[in-house]
């Protein structure tokens, strides 16, 4: 990861593309006085490589093996992969269902993770090569320009082969763009122009290139139309051997969902060369870049190219090709991948992630800027957003090991913004030692004007031994609802290392909006555009605590549903979906866009790194903290969970029982194979290093949990928006760590807005005893609230409700559901204590602060250590025989640092009661 340190420039910038396709394991002629071949090395060098497919015959590991040793022969910065048709076990829905029949005697069911191993893991790294899953990937190049692809393997059914969908279907465009006798199945849509400049299929459009030897065009209609709606300045494929080509296309301007070629096409130009010279030059060359006798002309036309190296009769006599095109400058600070391979996450033991936002207090790039990276982030006088502007601003920054910063920085740099990212900035401090605090502050350029000095921490060396590490969790942050006391009071003690948030760091509703209130949402609506998104968290950076916190600490972040929608899951939330009504409610965006608008000024405005840079929703990641533990951070909502409960708002009646009846389903996954496999290994790898502790950040409740002690009549006894509504996904989590003997795990959960411990154990598989905890094989902290509502009514109400929830589950030992706050751990290889503390109210902002409750776990012990809490506890409701609940209203002043008593009897702002 870098930052541009000199300013960027505005000037296109000339990029070269090698494009190849079907190559089918064909190696490239070694004889040098092969003349006729096109396909012999040396190659010519290039910037980017481009390789769409069927790198095999039938995806044998052997086969990718020869490809990736080809690949790793080609001179480029940067090689792009996706795969095709014949590479069978990179599609494992398909290799499940039909790699028997394919593979036959060589047929075996781990293949498909092998392979994804080869094109995902070292393999792969040591050819240069990386691997691209359908969806839209942005890199920033070595000669300084950004490059978006959008890629896809899949192509219209064909004799039964890998990656198909059905000619009816449309894989490439929103419910709201595809033909009325289509049937909508985009999981990741073309975006529109201008958001792409490649685009990598294996499969060709409609009528370009497609033809094949009976004569007839069998490229997909709905690509077509994808394409002519995206615009790319290339779009490259194979799959058709015998259409090898190129042609330079002019899209007509009618927006009709017609499917026919000649109503989206306007010429279709074939791209004539000298083939001696081709051959001798192992390329043929077309430059389209700017100045050119064969320039394209950005957002009217199009270079389709079929880059299939095979003929017709799988003979590697087709050429690659060379292709020139431009490209726009990197004009702001950009995550962007390194020649080392890219690190997954922050803090790191020898760098850290520092953020702040450069914001002009005028509505021109030219006025005053403050880099507090807090307020003023918009007018409140004028109520106006900055101008969008293409104009950097400068900011240097730099990081000392003492808070009055003075001497030589440790670490120190320039970056560059605009209103591209929202003024954001994001560097990486490297160069310092692991487990060290260092004070760090941003400057404008050539000025006076600083940010705030803030304090960070870098993690502990993989193989460091540390004696204790602190975690600060919080959850479920609802702006109007009251004040954030509890980051505030978590800053004032300075009790903890790093700050971890479970997610609904952010609300997107426009629920209890209090009109004058200085609590106010911003916008007062349910934010749906990159705008709104921006401005919520412009909003929320207002609150003088979460500032406080961001200061004081490093966070370590992860989101839950509200950063996007409500209950959202792989294909919308309980509020929207992709459906024209949907679209047409919701001002004509689709959830899809709306999940694009929320991720971008997610990453825009908080302290991570970009996890992966082929995989943009990828937030998942993990943390090796010294021997001591691996933190491993989940994403239960946005990547690839199915269907989850909706309500009313869609139109319809709530599936609430739908879901329950579903939920012990083996095909209803909570986070996808992809992720879910990546868990386990993380789990297993944890075990094997020989760290002492598994520390899971996960969003929801784990442990099954009967709900009706809270409301006897509802619909469904559980909860069917947490893991009770994935059953088959948490009986898969424990019969891994059971099956494994991984001891020493400990399950985080946010989202419930209450407070709740439990014996992580497998209830339907093993005896279990609550009075003891034998049986289980963990353990789980859950947290409640920042200021998100909890349970309806006062203390006695909710520790009634409470009482019931203890006694109706069995590895249930402590609830509270009424105050509001956090939780510390307090990790060391013998024990992990959980230290919960509530807020008693947050009407006002005030740094009170109660002790609820301690519990810890032995290192060994597998349960919650008995007595529960040491037999004493502040409120809510232990297991019975465990100890008892004693109201002592002894609250502390973290201001003043007195003690006090007093019962207050109001926790939130008194609008907010009302909804």
């Amino acid at each position: 990861m870098s930052t541009i340190t000199t300013p960027p420039t505005s000037s296109p910038i000339k990029t070269r593309f090698l494009v190849i396709s079907d190559t089918h394991s064909a190696s490239p002629s070694q004889n040098v006085a092969d003349n006729d071949a096109y396909f012999r090395p040396p190659f010519p060098r290039a910037d980017v490589l481009l390789h769409c497919g069927d790198m095999t015959m039938i995806g044998y590991l052997e086969e990718y093996g020869k490809t990736l040793d080809m690949l790793e022969g080609f001179d480029a910065d940067l090689k792009l992969v996706i795969a095709g048709n014949h590479d069978i076990t990179l599609d494992a829905e398909y290799y499940d269902r039909k790699g028997q029949n394919m593979h036959r005697a060589e047929y075996h069911k781990d293949l498909p993770a092998k392979a994804r191993e080869m094109w995902t893991g070292e393999r792969a790294k040591k050819s240069g090569v990386t691997y691209l899953e359908e969806g839209t990937h942005t890199f920033q190049l070595n000669n300084g320009a950004v490059l978006r692809v959008y890629a896809s393997p899949y192509q219209p059914e064909f004799c039964d082969w890998a990656f198909p969908y059905f000619r009816n279907e449309d894989r490439y465009n929103a419910s709201h763009q595809c033909t009325p006798n289509s049937k909508p199945i985009a999981e990741n849509p073309v975006p529109d122009f201008p958001h792409i400049d490649v685009m990598m299929t294996h499969g060709p459009p409609l009528g370009v290139l497609d033809e094949i030897v009976t004569e007839e065009h069998v490229g997909c209609e709905h690509l077509l139309r994808a394409a002519r709606r995206c615009k790319p300045r290339l779009h490259c494929f194979g799959h058709i051997h015998e259409a090898w080509g190129a042609k330079k296309v002019r899209w007509n301007d009618s927006n009709e969902l017609d499917v026919k070629p000649e109503q989206h096409i306007q010429t279709a130009e074939a791209i004539r060369f000298d083939s001696d010279k081709s051959k001798a030059e192992r390329a043929v060359t077309v430059n389209i870049s700017q100045g050119s006798d064969a320039a394209v002309e950005f957002g009217k036309e199009t270079l389709m190219v079929n880059a299939s190296i095979m003929d017709v009769r799988y003979k590697p006599w087709n050429g690659p090709w060379l292709v020139d095109l431009d490209l726009e400058p990197a004009k702001v600070y950009l995550t962007f991948r390194s020649a080392k391979p890219a690190k997954k996450g922050d803090p790191f033991a020898d760098s850290v992630i520092l953020w702040t936002r450069a914001s002009p207090t005028m509505e021109n790039d030219a006025s005053n800027i403050t880099v507090e990276g807090t307020v003023p982030y918009f007018s409140h006088e004028t109520e106006k957003y900055i101008k969008a502007s293409s104009s950097p601003i400068c900011v240097d920054w730099r990081v000392h090991e003492s808070r009055n910063m003075t001497g030589k920085p440790v670490s120190s740099g320039r970056a560059y913004t605009t209103s591209d990212i929202d003024y954001t900035i994001k560097v990486e401090a490297g160069g310092l030692l692991s487990f060290t605090s260092y004070y760090y502050q941003f400057q404008v350029c050539g000025t006076n004007t600083t940010s705030p000095i803030g304090r960070t921490k870098t993690a502990p060396a993989e193989e460091e031994d540390v004696s204790a590490i602190s975690l600060g969790v919080f959850s479920c942050a609802n702006f109007p609802t009251g004040y954030f006391n509890a980051y505030g009071n978590i800053a004032r003690k300075n009790s903890v290392d790093y700050v971890v948030h479970l997610g609904d760091y952010i609300y997107e509703d426009e629920v209890g909006v209090p009109g004058e209130d200085e609590r106010a949402m911003v916008p007062a609506k349910e934010i749906v555009t990159l705008y709104d998104y921006r401005t919520r968290f412009a909003l929320y950076r207002t609150d003088e605590d979460l500032k406080m916190a961001h200061e004081t600490y490093p966070f370590i972040t992860v989101w839950d549903d509200h950063e996007i929608a409500n209950n959202n899951y792989r294909d919308g939330s309980s509020t929207m979906n992709n459906t024209e009504q949907s679209f047409n409610e919701f001002g004509g965006i689709s959830f899809d866009q709306r999940k694009m608008n929320a991720v971008r000024a997610y990453f825009e405005w908080m302290p991570l790194r970009q996890v992966d840079m082929d995989d943009n929703l990828r937030i998942w990641r993990s943390f090796k903290l010294g021997k001591l533990l691996d933190l491993v951070m989940l994403d239960t909502r946005s990547y690839d969970r199915s269907i989850t409960p909706a309500d009313q708002k869609m139109k319809q009646k709530r599936n609430d029982e739908y879901v329950y009846e579903i939920s012990n389903d083996a095909g209803r996954t909570l986070m996808g194979s992809r992720q879910e496999n990546w868990f386990f290994n993380q789990l297993s790898a944890s075990q094997a290093r020989g760290a002492t502790w598994r520390v899971i950040g996960n969003q929801m409740i784990f442990s099954r949990i009967n709900m009706t002690g809270e409301d006897a009549h509802r619909s469904v006894p559980v909860d069917v928006d947490a893991w009770d509504g994935y059953v088959a996904s948490r009986n898969r989590t424990l019969q891994h760590l059971y099956s494994n003997n991984i001891e020493n795990t400990v399950m985080l959960a946010g989202d419930s807005h209450q407070n709740w411990v439990s014996d992580l154990v497998w209830l339907d598989s093993v005896e279990y005893d609550p009075g003891t905890g034998a049986g289980a094989i963990g353990v789980e902290f859950a947290v409640t609230g920042t200021t998100s509502n909890g349970l309806e009514g006062g203390i006695a109400d909710t520790q009634a409700i409470s009482e019931a929830f203890v006694r109706d589950n069995a590895e249930l030992q402590w609830q509270e559901g009424y105050y509001r706050g956090y939780t510390e751990l307090h990790i060391s290889s013998q024990m992990i204590e959980a230290m919960y503390w509530g807020c008693p109210t947050v009407a006002t902002r005030n740094a009170f602060e109660i002790s609820l409750g301690n519990f810890s776990v032995a290192a060994g012990g597998n349960r919650v250590d008995r007595p529960v809490g040491g037999g004493l506890v502040e409120a809510g409701a232990l297991k019975k025989g465990q100890g008892e609940v004693r109201e002592t209203n002894v609250t502390r002043d973290l201001g003043t640092g007195e003690w006090f008593l007093h019962a207050f009897d109001t926790m939130f702002l008194e609008w907010a009661l009302e909804w």
